[in-house]
């Protein structure tokens, strides 16, 4: 067995230019590669992906409050969430359905193989159903 390393504060890794800051090879095994351990609700539990030049901007992924969230940290808003019933939100972080979507600009693409029952589209205002378009 490999040594284990252990780190009470932060840890940084510079390399080359051009170089991999950090790779994880697990060959065949099967436990995770990468382990994020919280105790708290939010951040903890997450990691952050910045582009410093300019223009760039930074998105988080991170496990709390009982969801996974994926952010625009730059915003402070999640662009799409997965809670723990497992709806997905996109544009809310309160799904109240399988999948969710809340837009500003009131249009929206849907695209379904549905073979086995009919497809449809519920459109909703304040979480009160306006319209319900099927095919059947």
């Amino acid at each position: 067995m490999a040594d284990s390393w252990y780190f009470s504060g932060p840890l940084t890794i510079e390399t080359p230019e051009n170089g991999v800051g950090l790779k994880i090879d697990k060959k065949d095994q099967n436990e995770p590669a990468l382990l994020l351990d919280s105790s708290g609700p939010g951040w903890g539990s997450g990691m952050q992906l910045r582009n410093t030049a300019q223009g760039g901007k930074t998105y988080g992924i991170y496990s709390g409050f009982g969801s996974l969230h994926f952010t625009d940290s730059d915003k402070h808003v999640d662009r799409l969430l997965i809670d723990a019933s497992g709806n997905v939100g996109i544009g809310t972080s309160s799904p109240t359905h399988p999948r969710h979507v809340k837009t500003d600009f009131g249009f929206l693409a849907l695209d379904t193989n549905a073979v086995a029952q009919d497809a449809g589209i519920r459109l909703m205002e304040g979480g009160t159903i306006k319209w319900h378009i099927y095919n059947s």
